[in-house]
């Protein structure tokens, strides 16, 4: 038994997980960035994920990149 605090939808918290999420009163947000050196050379997986998280959330230019 225990506790874990988390972003919402990152751990499983279906019925057979055995976990449950209840979020925070008052409610609690907060940015989250992914960073990476400009030159960076992924895995194959790394990749695939990179490319996913670009597609589902857009990819966000700032002045650094």
């Amino acid at each position: 038994m225990g506790y874990l605090l988390s972003f919402d939808k990152l751990v499983d918290t279906s019925p057979e997980s055995g976990m449950v999420f209840r979020p925070l009163t008052p409610k609690l947000e907060t940015n989250l960035y992914l960073v990476w050196k400009k030159y960076q050379t992924f895995s194959p997986i790394a990749e695939r994920f990179l490319k996913q998280i670009k597609k589902s959330f857009g990819q966000k230019q700032t002045s650094g990149s």
